[in-house]
């Protein structure tokens, strides 16, 4: 992507996916008006900073996605947020499939570190309810954690690259 058009992908996405974390620890729930803007967020900046035959591509890449996020749904009977898979439809064209290796790393990097925290956090406020739903329950972790740090990152990542 060019980078006007990352710059501004990178300033808009960074207060959306704080958002996303924030919901996300404390509801465990993704908001789709969230994920509808980051998708729109490419929607704008790709079309501006991207060849139009790449920019029709990694759209398509978003639609596959999506419709594994589905596939997986179903087949995990829902034990994987459907906020989640849907973020992830919506931050998949973000990522070149060149890059795809790095946020892979970075994601395991984050997802590491959120298991850790979230361990920490728990301990920490043992049986009291903290009227943080992530924190209250001790079944699922918060992927959206993981997943808005991962794109946030690498869009950061990406800028600091070009810029320096």
């Amino acid at each position: 992507m060019e980078t006007p058009a990352l710059t501004l992908a990178f300033a808009v996405m960074l207060p959306l996916m704080a958002y996303v974390i924030l919901s996300d620890l404390r509801t465990m729930k993704i908001p789709n008006w969230a994920v509808l803007a980051a998708f729109g967020v490419f929607l704008v900046t790709g079309l501006w900073g991207l060849p139009f035959d790449v920019y029709l591509w990694r759209i398509f890449h978003a639609v596959i996605a999506l419709l594994a996020g589905f596939v997986l749904f179903s087949v995990a009977g829902g034990s994987i947020g459907a906020g989640d898979l849907k973020l992830i439809a919506a931050i998949t064209p973000f990522v070149p499939g060149s890059a795809v290796t790095g946020v892979l790393l970075i994601f395991a990097l984050s997802a590491i570190g959120l298991i850790v925290f979230h361990q920490i956090a728990r301990r920490v406020v043992r049986v009291r309810e903290t009227g943080w739903k992530s924190l209250d329950q001790t079944v699922y972790l918060p992927a959206g954690v993981a997943l808005g740090l991962t794109i946030v990152l690498f869009l950061g990542l990406d800028l600091s690259t070009r810029v320096a």
